[in-house]
């Protein structure tokens, strides 16, 4: 994407920010007229026909980027945007309780404590992804093995087995604007060594409960024939692991702490 274009006849405005909307759950870009992103006192952003929101002649400094579309969920993200140079980011946008849940997919509606942040790990093994090679301790990028034309950047994983240990991490920013290569920036180094023999990046749902602690997802294909990790952190944690589940509707009570 160019960092100058014509607006009219004779202007030229510079693209500060461009950002891709997505569908969380197929990847697929978010087009149309219900779909949005807007920064609460700047002029409203280009839309472009491919997914992409392009905001022109930001000054330097810390943004929210609020975003909508339709049948998903509304979100907020922080950019920081310097002026030197093009900032791309892509948001994904999580499906809301009308998204039509497609074939093999699931709709999850459980509780947890109110404000609680709700994660649900998918160990289908279909669903996952392979490494395309090792990655270290500190290392901020992951070389990620999957098909063209698969987007992966804005999406939280748990990256499993191998030779390392369990953790959570998001790819932030694909290395290639088009995912094509399949190396992705890092929100936060990997804590520890992982080998791409073995290794397994199980896809990570997200959401937090809302004042009656109730919370909504829709998980991708094979959850509902997979074991679920499920895992709820407020003033206490409360994780368990569920494995015969309804195809319907996924009910998961993360209300109490497990007796020990």
């Amino acid at each position: 994407m160019d960092e100058y274009f014509p607006i009219g006849h004779r202007a030229v405005s510079r693209v500060s920010l461009a950002v891709l909307l997505l569908d969380d759950l197929t990847g697929r870009q978010i087009t149309g007229s219900n779909a949005r992103a807007w920064i609460e006192k700047e002029k409203p952003p280009i839309q472009k026909n491919d997914g992409w929101f392009v905001f022109t002649d930001l000054r330097p400094g810390s943004y929210t980027v609020n975003v909508e579309g339709g049948r998903f969920l509304m979100s907020a993200t922080q950019v920081t945007v310097t002026g030197e140079e093009m900032k791309m980011m892509t948001v994904r946008l999580r499906p809301g309780r009308v998204y039509p849940v497609p074939a093999g997919c699931l709709r999850v509606e459980g509780r947890a404590e109110p404000g609680a942040l709700v994660t649900i790990v998918n160990c289908h093994r279909s669903a996952a992804y392979k490494l395309l090679t090792d990655c270290r301790e500190g290392d901020r990028f992951l070389s990620v093995f999957h098909p063209e034309g698969v987007r992966l950047d804005g999406r939280g994983f748990r990256l499993t087995g191998g030779d390392g240990g369990s953790e959570d991490v998001f790819l932030s920013t694909a290395a290639d604007p088009d995912c094509r290569n399949g190396c992705y920036q890092l929100s936060e180094p990997v804590r520890y060594s992982h080998s791409r023999i073995g290794s397994l990046l199980m896809p990570a749902y997200t959401a937090q409960t809302d004042e009656s602690g109730r919370f909504f997802m829709i998980l991708g294909a094979g959850a509902a024939s997979s074991k679920l990790i499920c895992e709820a952190v407020g003033s206490s944690s409360v994780t368990r692991e569920y494995e015969k589940i309804d195809p319907e509707c996924f009910r998961p009570d993360l209300t109490e702490p497990d007796q020990s």
